[in-house]
């Protein structure tokens, strides 16, 4: 189905996800200290650009897993592999059919007659793929 990660590809995984989640925690303490600043400034603070400010910061989550770069059919995404190893392992008695939507995301289409399931996998948020550099590449072949 789906093959193990190396040694070398979980540390350089591991690599980049710690990177990119120092660069998001830096981003996320910049936009706190502008709040904790808009605070002491004025008696009466700027509460709807306080609340924009705090809704960013807690918009910015950190990297989970070990993200790959992940190929398939002539198109690359950047993915948890370690949700996508143990999704696999939940199906490995159905019917799986892996196939790229017209909108660019990985479809799987999974079952046994009656019940059959999707998941569209869309990858990682952008914000946080534009962050990992050197991600091993992972070729898919179904």
């Amino acid at each position: 189905m789906i093959r193990k990660l190396t040694e070398e590809e979980i540390a350089r995984s591991r690599a980049a996800a710690k990177r990119a989640n120092q660069t998001l925690s830096r981003r996320r303490k910049e936009l706190f200290e502008q709040v904790a600043k808009l605070r002491r400034v004025s008696s009466t603070p700027p509460y709807e650009r306080i609340a924009r400010l705090l809704d960013e910061r807690d918009a910015i989550r950190n990297v989970h897993g070990l993200p790959v770069r992940l190929a398939f059919d002539g198109e690359e995404f950047i993915v948890n592999y370690e949700f996508l190893q143990k999704f696999f392992r939940k199906l490995k008695r159905f019917t799986i059919d892996i196939t790229v939507s017209e909108t660019g995301y990985l479809l799987i289409r999974y079952g046994r007659p009656p019940h059959y399931g999707q998941l569209e996998l869309r990858g990682l948020p952008q914000y946080q793929a534009d962050l990992l550099d050197d991600l091993p590449r992972v070729v898919l072949e179904w």
